[in-house]
């Protein structure tokens, strides 16, 4: 790869890379520049062995495997970026150290075409039983945190979830979803960090509360008030969900020299939630 499309590896936890800079004159990002975020090593999965467990707050627990699930629900389709919890994390450590954080810079963002099943289809089929508000999705890899050995996971709202937009996704740029990227199946929630587009889905849950597991109650949640006892505790914070309105300058790169007179200028913006920018201004003060 070019020192133009480099790529990034940020530690070997899990497979973490992104490429810089973010290419602007396409928006769909190619699977082999596509940034990869995962806390543990890439689980290895046998799709003929592979099963979706439905399950918690449903009036009809139901378990699929790859076919069924083609066959139950008619296939959809959606153009989605996804965006890394630490976008620009690095851009704080002018405050101070963030330890067990991996310094990613503004390149953690990259937009898909996904193809799969509609979650709010598969929801009113196995039905939604009273109290549920939430609904988790938990992965097939292991990670180990706090002496314990679990898959990633994370929850989203009910109403988010049935809004018809979160796919479930078996196809990435028109392929099947590369290992990396969450093969066999992975959930894609637009507009929301991309924590909880969770990989390797092996459960779906429906709850009554927000998701117990330590990627949501205990990691990327954020803390209006620093707590002086532990200042890198953000458990008592509120859980990261929509992405915010945010914009990068990829051209010229920070500390480049550029001639005297007209410079064009090269980036990206996302509006709240995945809402459309309408509008852009940029000042040299």
């Amino acid at each position: 790869m070019t020192d133009t499309a480099r790529r990034l590896v940020h530690d070997a936890e899990g497979l973490n890379t992104a490429a810089w800079p973010v290419p602007t004159d396409e928006l769909v990002t190619p699977v082999e520049r596509f940034f990869t975020r995962s806390h543990a090593p890439v689980p290895r999965i046998d799709p003929r062995e592979w099963r979706l467990e439905v399950h918690g707050l449903v009036e009809r627990p139901a378990i699929f495997s790859l076919d069924e699930l083609a066959r139950a629900y008619p296939p959809r389709e959606a153009t989605a970026t996804l965006v890394c919890s630490g976008l620009r994390r690095s851009e704080f450590l002018c405050l101070g150290p963030l330890p067990g954080e991996l310094p990613w810079g503004p390149e953690p963002i990259s937009t898909g075409r996904w193809a799969g099943v509609s979650l709010a289809d598969l929801l009113h089929d196995v039905g939604v039983a009273e109290p549920a508000r939430h609904v988790e999705f938990i992965g097939l890899d292991r990670v180990e945190r706090l002496g314990r050995r679990f898959g990633f996971g994370g929850s989203i709202d009910l109403g988010k979830a049935l809004a018809g937009e979160v796919l479930l996704a078996t196809r990435l740029n028109g392929a099947p979803l590369p290992p990396a990227h969450g093969f066999p199946l992975r959930a894609v929630v637009p507009g929301w960090t991309g924590a909880r587009s969770v990989k390797w889905l092996g459960h779906i849950v429906l709850a009554a509360e927000p998701s117990a597991n330590y990627f949501q109650s205990k990691s990327y949640r954020i803390q209006r008030e620093i707590d002086p006892a532990d200042p890198h505790d953000v458990s008592a914070g509120a859980p990261i969900a929509e992405v915010p309105l945010n914009s990068v300058i990829v051209q010229p790169l920070p500390g480049q020299v550029v001639p005297a007179g007209r410079v064009t200028v090269h980036g990206w913006a996302m509006g709240s939630a995945g809402r459309a920018v309408t509008a852009l201004h940029l000042s040299i003060d």
